[in-house]
């Protein structure tokens, strides 16, 4: 078993530091007339479901230091987060078209990473190696879809200081039921 030890403080404060950022951006007043409000309105959302998106949104640009792309997507260095919206299964950039009928596209060359079991919810690619935490609690699933043979490793809490190896992806995999909870951090590869 590989055991690794964190820089526990100082990445707890990090994470302090990105929610408490997090939160303040939530917390802005968020309108129904941001730039991309016409795709939310386009795709059938309520003012209030562009409002909650919206946060949603803002709370992704502030923990990856990205910028917003669309009304559902966020850019940031090495990858990208596409929001599901309300009442739909998959996540898709509502900037690119219809939502997919079927577990979401994870291209070639990616490691996508879903809030969702079955590719449901949240999408976060990784498009380079970095390490990440693609969601802190709940049950997800994930798909290594990066070049063939590639291996992305997922660490697990031990204890306050120290993590261990627990999951070796190698690509390509689908792993319809992850559990995030307990996840310290991936090497995407």
């Amino acid at each position: 078993m590989k055991i690794r030890q964190l820089r526990r403080g100082t990445d707890l404060l990090l994470a302090a530091g990105a929610i408490v950022a997090g939160a303040l951006v939530a917390a802005a007043p968020s309108s129904a007339a941001t730039p991309f409000a016409a795709q939310a309105r386009a795709a059938g959302l309520s003012t209030a479901q562009i409002r909650q998106l919206q946060r949603e949104v803002d709370t992704y640009v502030a923990q990856t230091g990205g910028r917003q792309v669309s009304a559902n997507k966020v850019a940031f260095a090495g990858g990208d987060v596409t929001v599901a919206i309300p009442g739909q299964r998959y996540a898709y950039d509502l900037a690119k078209g219809p939502a997919p009928a079927a577990w979401p596209t994870c291209y070639y060359g990616d490691l996508c990473a879903y809030s969702g079991t079955s590719g449901t919810g949240t999408k976060k690619t990784y498009y380079i190696c970095q390490d990440a935490l693609p969601f802190s609690s709940g049950t997800g699933s994930l798909e290594n879809n990066q070049t063939t043979g590639t291996k992305a490793y997922f660490y697990r809490w031990k204890n306050a200081d120290l993590t261990y190896l627990a999951y070796t992806s190698t690509a390509h995999e689908y792993i319809s039921s992850w559990t995030w909870t307990g996840t310290a951090d991936v090497r995407t590869c």
